[in-house]
C-alpha cells in the first residue's frame, strides 16, 4: 500500500488536482490509476483520515506556503479559500 501512497502522494505534488472544486475519489482513482477502495483503505489506515479531509489538508498546506511565498493582500479568506479549491464557505 507504500506505493499507493507514494502515487497518490507524487500527484498532489505535481498535478495539484485539490486546487480543482469538486475533485472526487473517483477523478483520483482515475489519475492514479488506482481502484477506489484501495485509495480509500489507504488514506483510512496509513493517514488516519478520509478522503475529503485528505483533500482539505492539501488545500490548507498549499494556502501555507502561498502565503509564505506571495504577497496575497489583494485576497480576501473567501478568495484564497476559492483558490486553493475549497467549494464552499462552510468547509
Amino acid at each position: 500500500y507504500q506505493s499507493y501512497l507514494d502515487a497518490i502522494q507524487a500527484l498532489m505534488v505535481t498535478q495539484k488536482p485539490f486546487l480543482q472544486q469538486g475533485y472526487s475519489l473517483n477523478d483520483l482513482a482515475k489519475d492514479v490509476q488506482i481502484p477506489e477502495h484501495h485509495i480509500s483503505f489507504v488514506l483510512n489506515h496509513l493517514l488516519n483520515m478520509r478522503f475529503n479531509d485528505f483533500m482539505n489538508l492539501s488545500r490548507i498546506r498549499y494556502l501555507e506556503q502561498k502565503i509564505q511565498l506571495e504577497d496575497v493582500s489583494h485576497l480576501s479568506l473567501e478568495g484564497l479559500a476559492n483558490e486553493a479549491g475549497f467549494g464552499s464557505r462552510i468547509t
